[in-house]
């Protein structure tokens, strides 16, 4: 009889934030008129396990008994690691299932590790009887950025720009802007910055 390892199941694109190991995905494999065990060895940046959410390791051994492995879910996932520069790292490789004489068998395995985003709103701004503001937050090297009004009355002329416009700010009063920094899978970061808007001092000279 042929030595045949057979593999059932694909696995979907991961997705993670630097710095841990991502959601597992799982597929199975089997094995028959064995000579050998089998070994399924992951890709770069991948790990598996035959035990869901424990046991991870670069590659595992499944023991051929009488020539056979049964049905075996195989786990994989992106091992925890971090983003060197940019948005995001993109891991990619094929998960092998190999025994000798027989036809190794791949799953591909790809995904995403988003690099951890940051947010600096700037420093607070306070004017003397100026309803308008320009906001300097810091441009994000990467992610996407977007101004929010958490409390207080104002109009962002550009919600997604660092340094938008901000007009309706009463005299008298103030307001508070939220910069939010999104990055895929990542959670975001904010930071506040406040605006004040003094109403002019007035003379009474007296009669």
């Amino acid at each position: 009889n042929e030595t045949t390892v057979t593999t059932s199941g694909s696995l979907n694109a991961f997705s993670v934030c630097e710095g841990n190991a991502s959601t597992e995905q799982s597929f199975t494999v089997s094995g028959t008129s064995l000579t050998n065990d089998i070994i399924v060895t992951a890709p770069t940046g991948f790990e598996v396990s035959t035990s869901s959410g424990s046991g991870y390791a670069s590659s595992v051994t499944l023991t051929q008994s009488g020539g056979t492995v049964n049905s075996t879910a195989i786990y994989v996932r992106i091992a925890s690691a971090s983003v060197a520069s940019g948005a995001s790292d993109t891991p990619s490789g094929n998960v092998t299932c190999a025994s000798t004489n027989a036809t190794t068998q791949d799953v591909a395995a790809s995904g995403t590790i988003y690099n951890t985003p940051s947010s600096s709103a700037g420093s607070d701004i306070a004017q003397c009887g100026t309803s308008s503001f320009t906001l300097a937050a810091t441009n994000p090297s990467f992610g996407t950025g977007a101004w929010t009004v958490t409390s207080g009355s104002a109009t962002i002329s550009n919600s997604s720009s660092y340094n938008s416009g901000v007009t309706g700010v009463s005299a008298g009063s103030n307001a508070t802007l939220t910069w939010t920094v999104s990055n895929g899978s990542c959670t975001a970061a904010t930071d506040d910055v406040d605006l004040t808007n003094n109403s002019n001092p007035t003379a009474d000279a007296g009669s």
